[in-house]
């Protein structure tokens, strides 16, 4: 999509060519209420995999096949020195940890901004330490919330199933430590995998979505069922090479799946309280309920 503001346009400055696929790669975000941050940025970045359940496209402008090949795309293809700011980032001890690393980032691309004529009133009008960096978790303290971006866009009955889950999960931060460990979630507690660990689930959940055991499996440990979901990624054949009457010929068909899908969802909004509870006339609304407007 065009570059329509002045950040935007400061990005294309500093990002070069890398800004493209921040342009052509539309994303989930869900914003939680912040609780215990540490706990709930932990939890989020340890389940990245889950990006797995909701994937929408094997090809990023027709190549890099892959299950995930749009979240690949917009951490990795950003170029080199930007990576690090779209990647995940590792387990935190504390808020502090968390504030000050943060914090180093942040001047970093400051420094690599103004090493591309970006003067320090317009960095500074444009870009916060909370909002510089596209990594999958972000601390948002203007909106009191941690925000997840990990996962592509989907069909909109997709995201409020997943947000159901989503929401179902973190909200245990409240009463559970999130401790290292054989992932599960227990009476009193929440076990993720070690960092490490968790990066090859990650590859493999770009890779080879639902398709790979472990990811199946790490996703039932944290109480998700796979089963629940039909990512769009698994419809559209990725061994193959892609032409562009083939890649419009998706987009209209998936056009038309989007609006039915919305229609079904406003349908079911209006009929929720003379119909018995599912996720399509439920989900919506609990979600919304659950979590605050972004």
């Amino acid at each position: 999509s065009p570059i329509v503001s002045e950040r935007g346009r400061l990005l294309e400055r500093i990002y070069g060519d890398g800004i493209k696929p921040a342009t052509q790669c539309a994303g989930t975000h869900i914003h939680f209420d912040a609780v215990d941050i540490p706990r709930q940025v932990n939890l989020l970045t340890a389940l990245d995999p889950v990006l797995a359940l909701v994937s929408s496209s094997p090809f990023y402008a027709g190549e890099h096949p892959m299950h995930s090949a749009r979240p690949y795309a917009y951490r990795s293809l950003c170029g080199d020195a930007f990576t690090r700011f779209r990647d995940l980032q590792e387990y935190t001890v504390d808020t502090a940890t968390w504030d000050e690393r943060l914090a180093g980032e942040y001047e970093t691309f400051r420094t690599l901004a103004a090493d591309r004529g970006v003067s320090e009133a317009e960095f500074r009008a444009h870009f916060q330490p909370e909002n510089a960096m596209p990594m999958p978790v972000r601390v948002r303290r203007r909106f009191s919330t941690v925000e997840w971006r990990a996962p592509d866009t989907a069909l909109p009955s997709q995201v409020v199933r997943l947000a159901m889950d989503m929401s179902r999960i973190v909200e245990q931060t409240a009463s559970k430590s999130v401790e290292v460990g054989e992932p599960g979630i227990d009476t009193d507690r929440i076990r993720i995998p070690a960092f490490e660990e968790l990066l090859q689930l990650t590859a493999a959940a770009m890779e080879d979505g639902l398709q790979s055991p472990v990811v199946w499996e790490y996703l039932e440990a944290m109480t998700i069922d796979p089963a629940d979901y039909r990512p769009i990624a698994d419809e559209i054949d990725r061994h193959s090479p892609i032409s562009v009457a083939d890649a419009r010929r998706i987009r209209l068909e998936y056009a038309d799946r989007l609006e039915r899908d919305v229609a079904t969802l406003s349908m079911g909004t209006e009929t929720r309280q003379h119909s018995p509870p599912s996720i399509l006339t439920d989900g919506l609304q609990a979600a919304t309920e659950r979590l605050r407007p972004w």
